[in-house]
């Protein structure tokens, strides 16, 4: 696990213990551990980093070696660095300690920028300094998770979360460049992946008064197969104010971190990242 965001899940986690043991004065309902079902619109002021490297495993054979550039999607390719990030949050209570939630984001950038200080090569495809590339992120992340409250009394609740998060993303390259040697032509690399991801983290929330309440959860989940090697990690921390029973408003701060290594597919390997965080806004309603 990095140690940054090693040190983020442990702060967070220490916050929401100390959130918890500490007394909720004048406090008269939790409210969200007496929801049975919610909807959650977000919207993230995401700063984004993001990198990529697409390698061409070579072919001893033909004596065609391996090759691969690592590409910053921001300084190198001149994709925003700022976004704003929509996001959904549906929940459903299925008795006094389980619920089931569902979340989904998405991300998209784009870009045209001449290569600069060096040709650079992506999946076997060789781009000159001078050339011109058309650059397209695009990603989606979907996430179940069933919740269990450990420790829950009328003001307070901490607990567990296992589930799937689908992560999907696509990437494309656009320009002039040359493949094994041939003359340069107009050519275009994709890069895609897709697939489900187990997730496994902490959840709690607790209420400061008849009004006020926060939340916050952490999520990690390393990755190892065949295929794939990596992490995954969500940090987020709100605060809410009910405006009316069934409404209420929030302000928070959400940190995501997603590492995937594609160790080999027939010619060719991957390596993909990106981390966004930022502060969010919320509109909750429940019931």
């Amino acid at each position: 696990m990095p140690h940054a965001l090693k040190q983020a899940l442990l702060h967070a986690a220490a916050a929401m213990a100390a959130a918890l043991m500490a007394p909720a004065t004048g406090a008269q309902s939790i409210g969200r551990g007496d929801q049975r079902a919610w909807v959650q619109l977000g919207v993230m002021g995401a700063g984004i980093d993001s990198l990529i490297r697409v390698d061409y495993l070579g072919n001893s054979g033909l004596g065609l070696p391996a090759a691969g550039t690592t590409l910053d999607f921001e300084d190198d390719l001149g994709l925003r660095r700022r976004k704003a990030v929509p996001s959904v949050v549906l929940g459903l209570r299925l008795a006094e300690r389980w619920h089931l939630e569902f979340e989904t984001y998405s991300l998209t950038r784009s870009a045209t920028q001449t290569v600069l200080d060096e040709a650079v090569v992506i999946g076997g495809t060789t781009y000159s300094a001078t050339a011109q590339l058309q650059s397209s992120f695009s990603s989606r992340v979907q996430r179940l998770s069933l919740g269990y409250g450990l420790f829950k009394t009328p003001t307070a609740e901490l607990g567990v979360a296992v589930g799937v998060q689908y992560t999907r993303y696509r990437l494309a390259f656009v320009g002039t460049g040359s493949v094994n040697g041939e003359p340069p032509s107009v050519s275009r690399v994709e890069e895609s992946d897709r697939g489900p991801l187990p997730t496994a983290g902490l959840f709690g929330s607790v209420a400061l008064s008849d009004a006020w309440s926060s939340a916050a959860r952490v999520d990690y989940m390393p990755v190892d197969s065949k295929r794939l090697r990596g992490y995954l990690g969500n940090v987020e921390a709100n605060l809410y104010y009910r405006m009316a029973p069934n409404w209420s408003l929030g302000l928070g701060y959400k940190a995501v971190s997603y590492k995937v290594v594609r160790k080999s597919d027939g010619d060719f390997g991957a390596r993909f990242e990106y981390r966004f965080r930022g502060p969010q806004v919320l509109l909750e309603a429940g019931w």
